[in-house]
Parts: structure tokens; C-alpha cells; sequence
């Protein structure tokens, strides 16, 4: 049986995070490929979440069942910290960014026409206007090495405030502009009764930084494994820059080599990819189905389409 999913949408949960390529507009179309009963479920590239909330929310409506456990893993250590402490330390946490967000507010909005990350920022000037404080508080994340309660708080609060909610890596950590440049009016940054119905919601997941080539080798027959990874770029100016090293043609013949194995094992597996030549030539001995989505952080046009795929076994 089917889950009727635009039936059951009052009932998902939401991300708490603005994530590059989220999956809350396909999600009609993904659910369907879910099977209902599944061993242990693994979610290779987390992201921010909205398959594994999607999922977790039909498992409590009984719509799904999972008799194993549940994993989520990424590459990007700071992103699996915060669903831990989210998972183990909510009221710290949400105390946490409650004071950075009292202090961001309470800072005056940027009037000069300044463009680009203020220079010489420190002790005394930090806070001068929201957009000094921004730039504060992401020195602070990228020279904190611990993976903690207050590095979780940096990570949601620039998050929330940084462009269009990307999370891009250089040399020297996180290096996403500003993002709320000349607005009066601030978005909500964080909601603290959705995050705790969150933290009740994930209590039953693990959550691990691991590469995907060693996670996809966990799964085992009558597990079921969904894949999100970065896609392989459709120009030349796709955004696969999550960390500094990027996902590089060798990371996708590596996934490419992995899907295989999945396939080889008989465990049943989804992907989503873009809808670009060396995809569908690559994997035309498994069921693809091409969908159209919106390209949410295109700079110019957010509203602009593109064709994606699903691949499953």
C-alpha cells in the first residue's frame, strides 16, 4: 500500500536547517519509493534532514515501520554534532543560541551601504552593526575546533543569518557572506518548540560523520539506503563546494562503484541525481524516473526549474 503523502503532509515534520538541495519539494515523489517495511534504514548524505524527518514522521504515524535501527551520516562534522546536540542537549542548546539571537537583535541594522566583511573586528567593534556580529561569530565557528554545545549554536545561528542558508568551505573554515544585508525585518531564526519536537522525534537515530564510502558498506540485505549526494554539476558553476575539497569526478565514480555494490548485495537503495547524460547513461539498467525541481539558491532567478532523476533498484 501506497502512503498518500500530500495526505500526510500536515504531519511531517520540517527541517530546522536551510540546506542546498533539500528535498521538501520532491518528497511526493520520493515517499513512494520508501519501502514500507524496512531492517535498518541508512540516510548517506543527512543534509539537512527532510527525508529522515519525512521518514521518522510516517514511522510514528505507522505508515512505515523500521524493526533495526536508524542512521544518518555526513561528511561534515559540524553538521552531525549539531543533530547531537539537538539529540542529547536541547535546553543547553536552545539556551545557547537564545543568547546569540538576544545579542544579534540587539544590535543596530547595518545602514552605510557597506559591502563585503567589515575589516578589523575585534573585542570592541564586534558589536558596531548585525552584520559586524555575523562575521564575529563565524571567526569564532571557524576557530573553535571542538564539536560541542556552542559550535552547534554558531552552526544554526549562521545558518539562519548567512546566504541563502549555504554552508561552503575554504581554506580557512566557513566562508558564506552575510546574508541579511538591508533588512529591517529579521527572519525568525529559530523556533523552540519545533526543535524540541524535533530532539523528541530523533532520539532513535544515530548520527555519525563518515564518509560515504564507508558508510554505503554498512548496509546489509533488507536494509534499505537513500542517497542525496552532491549532484554531478550540470555547469560549470554548479555548487558542489560543500567542504573544501569539494565532490570531485573521483568522489562520483567512487559513489557510481558503490551504487553497484549496493545493487550486487540486493539491497534496495534510492538516489537522487541531476538529469545530466553521464547519469542516465551510467545507471539505464536501473529504474529512473526524472522529475522537475526548483534551483532554490539560484542567485538570480530562485524560481528557475531543472530536471532531476531517481534512482532505485
Amino acid at each position: 500500500m501506497k502512503v498518500d503523502y500530500q495526505g500526510e503532509k500536515s504531519n511531517i515534520i520540517k527541517p530546522f536547517l536551510k540546506w542546498v538541495g533539500g528535498k521538501s519539494q520532491l518528497m511526493n515523489t520520493i515517499v513512494k519509493y520508501i519501502p514500507r517495511k524496512i531492517n535498518n534504514y541508512h540516510e548517506i548524505f543527512l543534509g539537512g534532514g527532510s527525508v529522515l524527518f519525512t521518514l521518522l514522521s510516517l514511522k510514528k504515524r505507522k505508515l512505515i515501520a523500521i524493526s533495526g535501527r536508524i542512521f544518518a551520516y555526513d561528511y561534515n562534522k559540524y553538521l552531525i554534532n549539531t543533530f547531537n546536540q539537538l539529540k542529547i542537549n536541547y535546553e543547553l542548546l536552545t539556551d545557547k543560541i537564545t543568547e546569540i539571537i538576544n545579542e544579534f537583535n540587539s544590535i543596530e541594522i547595518n545602514t552605510d551601504g557597506q559591502r563585503g566583511a567589515p575589516k578589523n573586528i575585534n573585542n570592541e567593534t564586534y558589536k558596531l552593526t548585525r552584520e559586524h556580529y555575523y562575521y564575529w561569530i563565524r571567526n569564532k565557528f571557524n576557530t573553535t575546533k571542538k564539536e560541542d554545545i556552542n559550535t552547534a549554536a554558531y552552526f544554526i545561528f549562521l545558518n539562519k543569518t548567512g546566504f541563502r542558508g549555504l554552508y561552503r568551505e575554504g581554506p580557512n573554515g566557513l566562508n558564506i557572506p552575510y546574508g541579511l544585508k538591508d533588512k529591517k525585518k529579521i527572519p525568525k531564526i529559530i523556533d523552540k518548540e519545533h526543535l524540541k519536537e524535533i530532539s523528541n522525534m530523533i532520539q532513535c537515530v544515530e548520527f555519525i560523520n563518515l564518509d560515504f564510502r564507508d558508510s554505503i558498506k554498512r548496509a546489509a540485505k533488507g536494509d534499505f539506503v537513500y542517497l542525496d549526494p552532491p549532484y554531478l554539476p550540470e555547469t560549470k558553476k554548479s555548487f558542489v563546494k560543500y567542504n573544501e575539497k569539494g565532490f570531485d569526478k573521483k568522489s562520483h565514480e567512487d559513489l557510481f562503484v558503490l551504487i553497484d555494490f549496493l545493487e550486487r548485495k540486493k539491497i534496495k537503495f534510492i538516489m537522487n541525481n541531476s538529469s545530466v547524460d553521464l547519469i542516465v547513461k551510467k545507471f539505464k539498467k536501473y529504474k529512473i524516473e526524472e522529475i522537475v525541481a526548483r534551483r532554490a539558491i539560484h542567485s538570480k532567478n530562485p524560481g528557475e526549474t531543472t530536471k532531476e532523476i531517481i534512482v532505485s533498484n
